[in-house]
């Protein structure tokens, strides 16, 4: 089940790889340094949401 938060948290991911792979030459590298400093929890969140999606 992906809860609301986990929803929100997956399109910010989205949205920021399509940031990283159109716009990355107007990339804020604060946004950068921010998400390497307090969000890469998310990726950890994204595995495990796949995990269990596949029943892994």
């Amino acid at each position: 089940m992906i809860t609301e938060e986990d929803k929100m948290v997956l399109n910010q991911m989205a949205g920021f790889r399509n940031r990283l792979s159109h716009e990355y030459l107007s990339l804020d590298t604060n946004v950068l340094i921010d998400i390497m400093n307090n969000r890469l929890s998310d990726f950890s969140k994204f595995l495990l949401i796949i995990k269990n999606y596949c029943n892994l």
